[in-house]
């Protein structure tokens, strides 16, 4: 009997144990990385040398340049990203803010920093996620979505991603040829209400999130946040879409909102969203 009876506490121990690791194991996969405390001071040592006079030592976007800056720094508080790899609404993942930080946005006051090492990027990424409660909730972890390399661009895929521009509404803020002349550019606002432009897609050098196919493709899946540019859907199978070659098109020739209830066709098809970003560069 007393066999029996240390056997089975003997299971139940190994059970908690278990549980125990499994939760720990899920904590650590599921945890935002927010980098170590000594990243984060080292990041904000750099961060008040040389981002606090347009974000603010608050990183509310209110630093002393920002009454001179169209468009005004961004607010970090908000933890709202545009240029992302995880979906509409959601935090970016370190990467992503490394990835401004490193190349910059074009035609803003947000320079590249070439000079900077990739630990001080880094460290200036973790230190950013501090100004946001957000980054610091377990509910609120980011998640990449995969976005797949792009194949070559036809003939037939820029003629379809033609018509999915016009069917969808594109042409009503970017303009029947791409450069931020439609019908409704001039009522865009972001969501604080101000004046936005949308992208002029015949000047390629002006896409903030990158001119490549992929940028274009994750643009148009992921949204940008607080802009009028609303996510076009998931889950994201292809980027060979005649959408993205139609913008590829017109830059060739030659910004980036449309109101969210001008593409419903896309929400119902990754294929036609995918052809249509093989068509534009945003």
């Amino acid at each position: 009997m007393t066999f029996c009876l240390n056997r089975r506490r003997a299971c139940v121990a190994a059970l908690i144990a278990w549980l125990c690791a499994v939760t720990a194991g899920s904590v650590r996969v599921t945890a935002q990385d927010v980098g170590t405390e000594a990243q984060r001071n080292a990041g904000k040592a750099l961060y008040l040398t040389n981002c606090s006079q347009c974000h603010g030592d608050k990183g509310d976007g209110q630093g002393y340049a920002t009454v001179h800056l169209l468009p005004q720094p961004r607010n970090f508080t908000t933890g709202k990203f545009k240029v992302r790899t995880t979906p509409n609404g959601a935090l970016p993942i370190h990467q992503d803010i490394v990835n401004v930080i490193r190349r910059g946005m074009p035609y803003t006051s947000m320079p590249a920093w070439p000079t900077l090492s990739d630990q001080q990027v880094s460290d200036l990424a973790y230190y950013i996620t501090t100004f946001s409660a957000d980054f610091s909730s377990k509910e609120s972890v980011p998640k990449p979505v995969d976005l797949p390399s792009a194949p070559s661009m036809t003939t037939a895929t820029v003629e379809m991603g033609k018509k999915l521009y016009v069917d969808n509404g594109c042409v009503k803020c970017h303009g029947t040829l791409g450069r931020a002349d439609g019908p409704s550019s001039p009522t865009l606002t972001d969501e604080l209400n101000r004046p936005i432009r949308p992208a002029d897609l015949s000047q390629p050098w002006t896409f903030r999130g990158g001119p490549t196919r992929e940028d274009i493709f994750r643009t148009m899946s992921t949204g940008l946040n607080g802009t009028p540019m609303p996510s076009l859907g998931l889950p994201i199978r292809t980027s060979s879409s005649p959408s993205t070659v139609r913008m590829r098109s017109i830059s060739r020739r030659g910004r980036r909102c449309s109101p969210p209830l001008l593409w419903p066709a896309f929400r119902s098809s990754d294929k036609s969203r995918s052809r249509y970003a093989s068509s534009i560069r945003l």
